[in-house]
């Protein structure tokens, strides 16, 4: 098992080359279900004929992508990936930057005009406020002060967030979880992979992480990085 996580994530070997194959688990966080699945990988092919380089997912013999495991615990789908080529860079120079920014900005342009018959959650007032306030109320050891602190805080990040355009210039589809471990670079190009969280959202959400620091739980780019990216996403289309 390569990553045991929000999914079971194993890489695959056989004689000539290598494939991801993630499995998801049940009961997992949001609304994910064989729609929101096939929507994803949907999306993945629109991207790769709209010149996105993007880790594909791979057919079984009977030419679906998406599979389902009956498991005791219930079910759980799984997908056979490409192995994105190339490797990750953690701390990348101003022009790898600029590409990441680029490529970012492309990915949101092309979605733009992508439709599908699946559908796929929002990440919006419910998946990012109510349903993690009903979940945290649920721990035993939260207290009715806790509880009250909670629910305040969220009128107000509500408040905010109603607030925001919905633009598509600000809103649309987002990968998610866009963030150096899940590119890979090879010379000049990079390879998107990692879709799990992909979604309708505000652009920003897609605005990278970088290195973690030591003591930092939140990892960022250094600043430097941040003015070339900028430049290339607005560029791009943005």
């Amino acid at each position: 098992m390569f990553n045991p996580g929000i999914n079971d994530v194993y890489v695959v070997h056989t004689a000539t080359t290598q494939y991801i194959l993630r499995l998801s688990r049940v009961n997992r966080y949001g609304p994910f279900n064989e729609s929101a699945y096939q929507f994803e990988l949907e999306l993945l092919h629109f991207l790769y004929q709209h010149g996105i380089s993007v880790a594909l997912p791979v057919a079984r013999r009977n030419h679906e992508p998406l599979g389902i495991l009956h498991a005791p615990e219930g079910k759980r789908y799984y997908v056979l990936f490409q192995y994105a080529e190339g490797k990750v860079i953690v701390a990348p120079t101003e022009a790898q930057a600029t590409l990441i920014g680029t490529t970012l900005a492309r990915f949101h342009c092309a979605t733009n005009t992508f439709a599908s018959m699946y559908t796929r959650f929002h990440l919006g007032e419910e998946y990012l406020i109510n349903e993690p306030l009903r979940r945290l109320k649920k721990l035993p050891f939260i207290t009715s002060a806790d509880i009250d602190f909670l629910e305040s805080l969220c009128i107000t990040l509500r408040q905010s967030i109603r607030c925001l355009s919905q633009h598509n210039a600000e809103y649309g589809i987002v990968h998610g979880d866009f963030y150096w471990n899940n590119l890979h670079f090879a010379g000049n190009n990079i390879t998107l992979f990692d879709f799990d969280y992909c979604g309708y959202g505000w652009r920003i959400w897609d605005m990278p992480h970088g290195e973690r620091m030591p003591g930092c739980t939140i990892a960022i780019y250094p600043i430097s990085l941040w003015m070339p990216f900028s430049v290339a996403t607005n560029r791009s289309g943005h």
